[in-house]
């Protein structure tokens, strides 16, 4: 879509947006934030001129604006990015976990650092401690901000489990029980992960390999999902 609406004057069908969902818009503060926020302001820009050149029109007064759908994760400075996007204070919504079907206990933890990238690392050790501490025989679900960033986890979750007494303790199944799905995986740091009950799931996956995941994490077989 950045490539599409750079030249979204001589592009009708680009003009003819009227609702511009951005998901996953806490990703603003990652690598791909400056295109992120490059593509949103182009949107914001060319909804203006639009409405603006739709004005001469009585008819046409509101035929142009376009409407920006903000979805993230939790956020800092929601207010901020919401008047970013165009929405108004009644725009903003900001669900407390209590609308949740399942009960959700909360524990929070910061971090100061800046950069993004350093930021991520400093929650390594927290990460490993709160898998331990909160989840240790249930299923843990690990959110990343990224396929690397999920790949990594793994490595660091099985990295850390090598050094304790009971390296699988994340899969509850026979290696023989595992071994067809795993048979079903091409990328080798996917299979690695399998073979000690974590797994990581995103859009680069294959229909067969996301089938294969998602199976062994409902059964039980995996316990850790990122």
């Amino acid at each position: 879509w950045d490539v599409i609406s750079r030249r979204w004057r001589q592009r009708r069908h680009v003009q003819n947006v009227r609702l511009f969902i951005v998901d996953e818009l806490h990703l603003i503060g990652s690598d791909v934030g400056p295109t992120l926020e490059v593509v949103v302001s182009r949107i914001r820009y060319m909804g203006s001129q639009l409405a603006k050149a739709s004005k001469t029109k009585s008819d046409e007064s509101t035929s142009n604006m376009i409407r920006i759908v903000g979805l993230s994760a939790s956020v800092a400075n929601a207010k901020d990015l919401g008047e970013w996007i165009g929405a108004s204070p009644n725009s903003t919504y900001n669900f407390h976990p209590n609308v949740r079907p399942v009960p959700l206990e909360i524990h929070m933890q910061g971090f100061d650092n800046p950069h993004f990238t350093a930021r991520l690392l400093s929650m390594t050790k927290p990460l490993l401690y709160a898998v331990s501490s909160y989840s240790e025989d249930k299923p843990v679900l690990i959110f990343a901000s990224s396929r690397k960033s999920a790949r990594r986890v793994a490595k660091d979750l099985i990295t850390h489990v090598n050094s304790e007494d009971n390296p699988k303790r994340y899969l509850h199944c026979t290696d023989d029980d595992i071994k067809p799905y795993i048979k079903l995986v091409s990328s080798r740091a996917l299979k690695e992960s399998l073979a000690f009950g974590v797994a990581f799931y995103h859009e680069a996956l294959n229909p067969q390999e996301k089938e294969a995941v998602t199976k062994l994490f409902d059964s039980g077989a995996v316990q850790v999902m990122i």
